[in-house]
């Protein structure tokens, strides 16, 4: 394979990533407004495919169903948080200041995204979500 196969080959590699991301961006916005709109409970496959305009076969390529949507973008937002978990703590300072200062951004994270957290621990959702799908995905330091 000359250099030219190559460059090409990455390219359509890098296209076929950017298509991906793009997909499974489109699925998780579609959850996020649906749950803020009825609740993820009462929320089905075929609600989040026909919000986000894509197939129920593209939908199942990525996930094995809405929970492993829910579970995905969750772990995403561990990996977040984990980032600057450990950004905090190579800073100088006391245990706390370095201990807590990750935290910052996590509540930046929930008041931005306050309508999602409301949707899921509130009236319309099962506060089932709450334990049994962010309690897999939090960064190693807050396991129990």
């Amino acid at each position: 394979m000359d250099i030219r196969d190559r460059f090409v080959q990455k390219n359509v590699e890098d296209h076929l990533d950017r298509r991906i991301q793009r997909t499974r961006d489109l699925l998780h916005q579609a959850l996020i407004s649906l749950m803020i709109e009825k609740g993820y409970e009462v929320i089905t496959v075929q609600d989040i495919i026909d919000r986000a305009n894509v197939g129920r076969s593209t939908f199942y390529a990525h996930y094995v169903g809405k929970q492993d949507l829910l579970l995905s973008g969750l772990k995403n937002l561990s990996k977040h948080l984990l980032v600057h978990q450990r950004a905090a703590l190579a800073q100088r300072g006391n245990f706390r200041e370095k201990g807590f200062g990750f935290s910052l951004a996590f509540f930046e994270h929930v008041h931005s995204h306050r309508d999602v957290y409301h949707a899921m621990v509130g009236r319309t959702s099962s506060s089932s979500i709450t334990f049994r799908h962010i309690s897999p995905c939090r960064p190693p330091s807050f396991q129990a």
